[in-house]
């Protein structure tokens, strides 16, 4: 059972860490020393969060918990024109387990009823845009990192 709340601020721990699991493979690969990997990840984090903050000040910013673990995030607004999803993260552990299904369908049916685009941007590189193409969105184009993608309620 999928369970959402309300960030606070007490919860920046687990949030750095569902950042840096997201980071893991592409800083191994730069062969980085433990601390600093560690500097850099708390770095290139709060730099996001500050973004996010300005970017998208009345944005929604949930937890997303199984049972009494958390196990990811979930940060969306919504404006007459658009629900945009922001960031959807899971720990790798709790990837392919159908949870982020369960919550872009959510996010599909918010679409419906404010008949709204639900609009989002994935990296070209993240497996995650099999997801998004299986559960009907479109490219809108890329700009070489980015795929930009779009779900519209009349194609449910």
């Amino acid at each position: 059972m999928i369970k959402k709340r309300q960030v606070c601020a007490e919860d920046d721990p687990f949030l750095f860490q569902l950042y840096a699991s997201t980071r893991r493979l592409e800083l191994h690969a730069w062969g980085w020393d433990a601390e600093t990997a560690q500097q850099f990840l708390q770095m290139q984090w709060k730099a996001q969060k500050q973004s996010y903050a300005a970017q998208h000040p009345h944005a929604t910013h949930l937890l997303i918990q199984t049972q009494h673990e958390l196990v990811g995030r979930l940060l969306f607004s919504q404006n007459e024109q658009e629900l945009l999803l922001i960031d959807l993260s899971l720990l790798p552990e709790y990837h392919n387990q159908g949870i982020g299904t369960l919550l872009l369908q959510e996010l599909q049916d918010r679409a419906i009823l404010a008949n709204l685009p639900l609009r989002l941007s994935v990296l070209l590189t993240n497996p995650a845009n099999r997801l998004y193409t299986r559960l009907g969105f479109t490219s809108l184009g890329n700009n070489g990192v980015h795929n930009f993608m779009e779900w519209r309620p009349e194609s449910k």
